[in-house]
């Protein structure tokens, strides 16, 4: 897996970074992961027991489409129809499935955005391609496991919203390949005065009057969705506490592979904590440990804990190195989210696009067009059809 370089400021130093972003504020959320959002998770199953894939559709194009026609030319690649109408048909069943017919300005809408979604994302795979930048498939099942998580009937939310689980993997391939490419192209590094000037922007929200620490974890659920008894989990724990406490061992890794709970995609980090956030043997336990030292089996309400210490601070503002990954993860995301209508748009200007789909009808044309003598706005839509506000 491609590891991009991310520069950030500790302590007046500049330290390497691999690529992969962290979860929430150290000082919001991260507890709750030892609190009810487990428990919800544990009760209900993480993504790999969240309901199963939607079954593959059989797509039907309107007369005039036969399968495999092509909708659109992306340089030397063509699209075929199958592409789109596997899309749009869900948009359209949204309609049907209410007893109503989809409105044509809806109908414009839809033929247009799709168009351009699978438009953008073959550009994306080529230009992928084309600097070697390839997706690591754990990043994209984080993804997956991310989106689920907290939706208790999957399917019917995929149907509210007119997709599927491979219509959204796509777009969720497309926004890594997006990432990857402006990080090889130096477009996301945070420099180390960027990152300065963050901190002492925010470094009010850092402040508490309480100890703190930064722990990680591995959780066995007890019951639920996990169908472990009380016995069959303090031997799966024990069994990975045996692990864990082997020299080299990667407590990160075995958390991502055997911990259940959202932290499990972020290696078990659960941020900065402070004692009032975690249930009491949790705390009581995490608080005792040393920097780098791992905790035997904790049992809680959630079921059965290791924890690992990576941090510990006094009460007052976090320094600079409790914060730097966020920091830059925060940067990062107002970078991107400028230079990925820049990506789009050189893309776009840069390969010979043409469409064969009148967006007006939804009739072939009987010839291919540029997307912008078609519809001259097109372009400002991104890969997920609406743009997301710029992160502060």
């Amino acid at each position: 897996m491609h590891e991009a370089v991310r520069v950030v400021l500790v302590a007046g130093a500049v330290l390497h970074l691999g690529a992969c972003e962290r979860g929430p504020s150290p000082e919001s959320g991260a507890a709750a992961q030892v609190g009810k959002s487990e428990e919800s998770t544990s009760q209900h199953g993480d993504a790999a027991a969240a309901p199963p894939p939607t079954p593959a559709q059989k797509v039907e194009a309107p007369p005039g489409w036969p399968s495999g026609s092509v909708v659109a030319n992306v340089g030397q690649v063509e699209l075929r129809s199958d592409a789109f109408f596997s899309i749009y048909n869900l948009k359209l069943e949204k309609f049907v499935s209410r007893g109503r017919e989809m409105p044509e300005a809806a109908a414009h809408r839809y033929r247009s955005s799709i168009l351009d979604r699978i438009t953008h994302q073959e550009l994306l795979r080529q230009e992928a391609a084309r600097v070697g930048f390839q997706y690591a498939s754990a990043e994209l099942q984080a993804r997956v496991v991310q989106q689920k998580r907290g939706v208790r009937d999957w399917n019917h939310h995929l149907e509210r919203r007119g997709e599927s689980d491979a219509s959204l993997e796509a777009i969720y391939v497309a926004e890594l390949r997006e990432q990857g490419i402006l990080r090889l192209a130096g477009e996301l590094t945070v420099t180390a005065a960027e990152a300065k000037k963050e901190y002492e922007a925010r470094k009010g929200g850092w402040n508490s009057s309480e100890e703190r620490i930064r722990a990680s974890h591995i959780l066995v659920p007890v019951g639920g969705a996990s169908g472990l008894s009380d016995a069959d989990a303090k031997t799966k724990i024990e069994k990975l506490h045996a692990e864990a406490s082997k020299p080299g061992a990667d407590f990160g890794e075995l958390a991502r592979a055997h911990s259940t709970g959202p932290s499990s995609a972020k290696r078990g980090d659960l941020g900065i904590l402070t004692r009032d956030r975690m249930a009491a043997a949790f705390s009581d336990a995490a608080f005792k440990l040393k920097i780098g030292e791992v905790s035997g089996p904790v049992k809680t309400k959630f079921g059965y804990h290791l924890i690992l210490l990576a941090g510990r601070w006094p009460r007052g503002v976090l320094p600079p190195e409790a914060v730097a990954d966020e920091i830059v993860t925060r940067i990062e995301k107002r970078k991107l989210y400028a230079a990925r209508r820049a990506l789009k748009e050189r893309l776009a200007e840069g390969t010979a696009v043409q469409w064969w789909l009148d967006l007006e009808s939804g009739e072939k044309l009987s010839e291919g067009r540029p997307p912008e003598s078609i519809t001259p706005a097109v372009h400002g839509h991104s890969p997920t059809e609406k743009s997301a506000p710029a992160p502060n």
